[in-house]
């Protein structure tokens, strides 16, 4: 089998996925592909203890960077998939890579709900990546009022 087992994803399910295979013995190529520009993390941290400033953001990484390559897990970051052929068993990546794949696995998670009435403005912030965690710190230090929408 020369083509990957792709999985799309470095979120929770997406990392856990690739660890599970190699600890029950696949010994095939696994690509993982995640359009967060860093390594697998836990995000549930994020509104708490880093989002206080208790915890590094390092503290939250799944596995130690080198983790991965260590246990020929491929981790492409910062990369999105922009197009899936599953009767060719291609996805195409920004920038026009193409990956063959022998198994895809989609395990993208979720995104927040954005409201259109906020499109533009600096003061509204997201918070489902390590960046927007950092940087929703950020505001909060320099004060201000808040407003919470969501659970």
């Amino acid at each position: 089998m020369s083509e990957p087992l792709v999985i799309v994803g470095t979120g929770i399910a997406g990392a856990t996925a690739a660890l599970t295979l190699r600890s029950e013995g696949f010994d095939g190529r696994i690509v993982m592909i995640g359009d967060d520009p860093s390594a697998p993390y836990r995000r549930p941290p994020l509104s708490k203890e880093v989002l206080r400033g208790g915890q590094a953001p390092s503290r939250t990484l799944l596995k130690p960077v080198g983790h991965w390559a260590d246990h020929g897990i491929e981790l492409l970051t910062d990369a999105t998939v922009t197009e899936l052929d599953p009767a060719a068993r291609k996805i195409t990546l920004t920038g026009g890579v193409r990956i063959t794949y022998h198994q895809l696995l989609l395990a993208t998670g979720g995104r927040p709900r954005r409201l259109p009435q906020t499109s533009g403005l600096r003061a509204v912030h997201h918070l489902r990546t390590l960046a927007d965690a950092q940087a929703l710190r950020g505001a909060l230090l320099r004060g201000g009022h808040v407003l919470v929408v969501g659970a």
